[in-house]
């Protein structure tokens, strides 16, 4: 084997495990809704939470259901800018809404609240 040619497998090898590393940040928050009628904000049990990636238009990276209280969580995520959108009906009434951040560092815990109206 040549000095240059090992070289480079080295550095490819090293490329790969430094670039595959699992990022730890987390993303949580709670998803509401405004009443229609009342203009309170209610809590949004049991609604599907969707995860985009660069673009709130993208296709979903991933989805999750909040909890009673509407809180939601996604784990595991890498430095990137991140959107999340829902959409609940609620007698008769559709909400949705989307938001977005950029504080994902790939190592913090970021909240982001979601008001759908």
């Amino acid at each position: 084997m040549s000095k240059q040619f090992l070289i480079g497998l080295i550095s490819a090898v090293f490329l790969m495990t430094t670039s595959c590393e699992k990022e730890d940040s987390v993303l949580t928050g709670r998803v509401t809704y405004l009443g229609a009628i009342t203009g309170i904000e209610y809590k949004a049990p049991n609604t599907t939470v969707y995860l985009m990636l660069g673009d709130p238009s993208a296709t979903p990276y991933a989805s999750t259901t909040t909890d009673s209280e509407g809180y939601y969580s996604f784990p595991n995520l890498w430095k990137a800018h991140w959107y999340i959108s829902s959409e609940i009906t609620v007698n008769g009434f559709n909400y949705s809404g989307t938001t977005g951040t950029t504080a994902v560092d790939g190592r913090n815990s970021v909240t982001l609240d979601l008001v759908m109206e």
